[in-house]
């Protein structure tokens, strides 16, 4: 309340001294007038007067650092992962595979594609060349 006080006081006389001049009611915020003064520089805020211990701003701080490396980390493995997902479908294409002359048994193409992407072969392009 003392906060409160202080800027009622502040206040008290502006609103009478406005209303003397008509361009003022212009510079009107929802029907109070506002006054607007430069803030103190961060250096200048005496942390020891904030509700915040050392141990607590040191935690947040914490907190924030570790969740930004997360975030970090997570974009990086999002784009390896979407990188590796682009060659597998790029492999899977399989437009550049040398398909054999005579047909492919079926196991043989499911063996293939059981596979991790970049060790196939291609059959599978070949087997439905053939079926085709």
């Amino acid at each position: 309340m003392k906060g409160k006080d202080r800027c009622v006081h502040l206040f008290a006389g502006c609103e009478e001294a406005a209303k003397e001049d008509p361009g003022e009611e212009e510079k009107k915020f929802k029907d109070v007038y506002l006054q607007v003064e430069e803030a103190l520089p961060p250096g200048a805020i005496q942390w020891q007067n904030m509700k915040y211990s050392l141990c607590c701003r040191t935690t947040i701080t914490l907190v924030f650092w570790v969740v930004a490396l997360l975030l970090v980390a997570l974009a990086f493995y999002l784009m390896i992962l979407f990188k590796d997902y682009n060659d597998a479908l790029v492999m899977n294409a399989g437009l550049d595979t040398k398909c054999p002359a005579k047909p492919l048994a079926p196991h043989l193409v499911y063996e293939d594609w059981l596979k991790p992407p970049k060790q196939r072969a291609g059959y599978t392009h070949c087997f439905c060349l053939t079926a085709l």
